[in-house]
């Protein structure tokens, strides 16, 4: 009985230990890096997808219900954290940690009632890839930036827009 004690105890501990280690920064140092030459303050609605590691094509959910873009959680959780990583700014509305995110979605579930989650966001995106040099690794506009608000030409504005349930199926109903 000690000895399983003992075990149990050591695959505790190298748990902790795993969870206790640092989280790498390695991708956003390197996009932080190639962004250098944009001023990333002035990118339009603070989203640009090119800055973003993408776990879903944003150009998919555009508000036009088609077969291929049925939301599900995971799906859509997806598209939430693709807008997460093309934040450049800290102001952008409601985009919260991951965490927060689940949390919230959580909180108003109950008994026979279902909480669909949505999100509608404009961001940018790099538009027309002339407009832009890059020199060792830098993305910069091919114009100079002003201090005044990017030109719209250095970016296209799109529109994100997906609901889903955190829940497909209820008592042998699906949505």
């Amino acid at each position: 009985m000690k000895s399983i004690k003992l075990i149990f105890a050591l695959l505790l501990l190298s748990f902790s230990a795993v969870a206790q280690q640092d989280v790498s920064t390695d991708y956003a140092d390197q996009i932080n890096a190639a962004f250098a030459g944009i001023n990333l303050n002035q990118v339009p609605h603070g989203l640009l997808k090119d800055y973003a590691m993408e776990f879903a094509e944003l150009n998919d959910y555009d508000g036009q219900l088609t077969k291929e873009n049925i939301l599900q959680r995971g799906s859509y959780v997806a598209v939430y954290n693709t807008l997460l990583m093309a934040r450049t700014r800290t102001d952008v509305p409601d985009l919260v940690k991951p965490e927060q995110f689940e949390a919230q979605w959580e909180k108003y579930r109950f008994p026979h009632h279902t909480a669909i989650s949505g999100v509608f966001y404009k961001y940018s995106q790099l538009n027309n890839a002339s407009n832009f040099r890059v020199e060792n690794g830098v993305i910069s506009p091919r114009q100079a930036e002003s201090n005044a608000f990017a030109p719209p030409s250095l970016y296209q504005t799109k529109e994100v827009f997906a609901m889903a349930a955190p829940v497909m199926i209820y008592k042998n109903l699906t949505f």
